[in-house]
């Protein structure tokens, strides 16, 4: 099995999340989504640490957009920074937002679309759930077939493996979310421009 790397999975963001951000204890800034893109940037989506982009650790390799509206990912990343955790780490997503209903820091934006991901311990987002991760490489069948039965059986990963294998197999980038709200990958029609974290908005 190649330990270096280890496959990382969770919720990134959904629509109507709030995710918040404080300064000594008071909130100084909050947004939320009505609806997610599932276009993604035509090179993938890098994963780095606390959005540092010097610090890029790896990349999404399936995302989809569950008929709820979460937005669940699965990224290969390095070992490292997993197994010297000392607590949970968690996805914040960065999102480029457009036709944003708000004043100043504080919005609620029409659609937003997937361009970045961070590994983080202190998420934005309000009521945040920890990733999951295993030892090995997803698109590795040989590093598969020593995980735990209990799961390869986990539906985002089994889902991951069946739609997005041949492109994983052949280190495609992954450039569309599946759209379960539509039973399929659909292709939106954002632009953006380069940003900070909740980074273009329009």
């Amino acid at each position: 099995m190649n330990t270096t790397v280890c496959t990382v999975w969770g919720t990134a963001a959904a629509e109507g999340d709030c995710a918040a951000t404080y300064h000594r204890g008071r909130m100084t800034s909050a947004h939320s989504i009505d609806h997610l893109d599932a276009d993604l940037p035509v090179d993938g989506v890098l994963v780095d640490v606390d959005h540092d982009r010097d610090f890029t650790i790896g990349r999404v390799v399936y995302g989809e957009i569950t008929e709820s509206g979460r937005l669940d990912v699965v990224a290969v990343v390095d070992s490292a920074v997993l197994a010297n955790a000392d607590r949970p780490v968690h996805w914040s997503a960065e999102l480029a937002c457009i036709r944003a209903k708000g004043a100043g820091r504080s919005f609620i934006a029409d659609r937003a679309k997937l361009t970045r991901l961070a590994l983080v311990y202190d998420p934005a987002v309000i009521g945040s759930r920890p990733v999951r991760w295993l030892p090995g490489d997803i698109t590795d069948a040989g590093d598969r077939g020593h995980w735990p039965r209990s799961e390869l059986t986990d539906p985002l990963l089994a889902r991951a493996v069946e739609r997005a294998g041949p492109a994983i197999r052949q280190r495609i980038a992954t450039r569309s979310l599946v759209d379960l709200r539509h039973g399929g990958p659909t292709h939106g029609s954002l632009h953006i421009r380069g940003g900070g974290r909740v980074l273009s908005v329009r």
